[in-house]
């Protein structure tokens, strides 16, 4: 994730937005008996993500978040939203930490989309290999798809994984 903006000290005791995340902790002499000093950071979009509930993390316990996989592709991105310390008065030190789910761009619905035979000509010609313009060259009409990547005297555009979540409608 990308941080809209996060604050400069570690002034926060907990972090309470829905779109805010823990962007750290700031270091304490005595976690026992000094608050819990955090970095808060504001990401809009986080307003999308959906509560996974609260962990109640003890001394020597971790709390694991990140991608999310389904069959080997990221379809979520959990993380952590808050926390905030509790001391019991024997001492001991816990900590509630807030989950929350950020859903990934959705599924392809499509993976590949027929395009006609000049824009392909268009994209070759403006996005050459190397990177500089290119003027399009024929092509002829025994080549095979693979070599070519045009069957019938159509090109066919193939969409590459995503990873993040840029285009849910919202406004970065």
């Amino acid at each position: 994730m990308r941080p809209q903006h996060c604050a400069e000290t570690f002034d926060s005791e907990q972090c309470p937005s829905e779109s805010q995340w823990v962007g750290g902790f700031g270091p304490v002499l005595n976690a026992s008996e000094l608050p819990l000093a955090v970095q808060c950071c504001e990401y809009e979009p986080l307003k999308l993500s959906e509560d996974r509930g609260v962990a109640v993390v003890n001394s020597g316990q971790i709390v694991i978040g990140g991608e999310v996989l389904n069959n080997g592709r990221q379809y979520a991105f959990d993380y952590i939203s808050d926390v905030v310390k509790h001391t019991s008065p024997d001492g001991k030190v816990s900590y509630d930490v807030s989950i929350r789910r950020l859903p990934c761009l959705p599924y392809p619905t499509e993976f590949t989309v027929n395009v006609d035979k000049a824009v392909h000509e268009e994209m070759l010609r403006r996005f050459g290999k190397d990177g500089s313009k290119k003027t399009p060259t024929s092509v002829p009409a025994n080549a095979n798809a693979t070599s070519s990547s045009i069957k019938n005297g159509h090109a066919r555009a193939y969409q590459a994984p995503t990873r993040n979540n840029v285009d849910n409608d919202i406004s970065l």
